[in-house]
């Protein structure tokens, strides 16, 4: 009977836990970790910006996957941890993306076990570890395949960060 009752709370403690049956911990992606050190003068390919002015810095994988073309990073700005890889791939039509992102996420399936599916505005697979995500999707404004690894412990320092940069720049005697 005690076996049969350790038993059941297991099962269900395995079950209430997110991934408990996750094949793979997150741990980053095309021969970059999550939480790595990055420093651009060595490692970068090329610098861009997000729309927000979030810098991104382009580098060539070590470990690719054969259909995105276009990688990044984002970094804490102090420290240069990576908080976020990406890879992207822009397709010339839609079901093209859509037939690579299904088989996209059936790989990151045998990976990383449960993947989550939201169709809401477009298909986007999640695969969610503690802090860490991973997200995958196609846009609905234009066929281009991206694959997002973040650590949103990292993110939220990535703007502690940014932050306190800004504190340090700021002039006050104008208010």
């Amino acid at each position: 009977m005690l076996r049969n009752l350790f038993a059941a709370v297991f099962f269900i403690t395995c079950l209430s836990t997110p991934n408990a049956f996750a094949l793979q911990q997150i741990t980053g992606a095309f021969g970059l970790e999550l939480g790595g050190l990055f420093i651009p003068s060595a490692m970068a390919t090329g610098k861009g910006q997000m729309t927000d002015g979030t810098p991104i810095y382009y580098f060539k994988p070590t470990t690719p996957y054969n259909q995105l073309s276009t990688y990044y990073v984002k970094i804490t700005p102090t420290t240069s941890k990576i908080y976020e890889i990406v890879g992207e791939h822009e397709f010339d039509y839609s079901s093209e993306c859509d037939k690579q992102l299904e088989k996209l996420a059936g790989l990151l399936r045998s990976k990383y076990g449960r993947v989550d599916k939201n169709d809401f505005m477009s298909t986007l697979y999640t695969v969610e570890q503690d802090a860490r995500r991973i997200t995958a999707s196609c846009s609905m404004f234009d066929p281009q395949l991206r694959l997002t690894y973040e650590d949103k412990n990292l993110s939220g320092q990535a703007i502690s960060e940014a932050v306190e940069i800004a504190d340090k720049k700021g002039d006050a005697s104008g208010l």
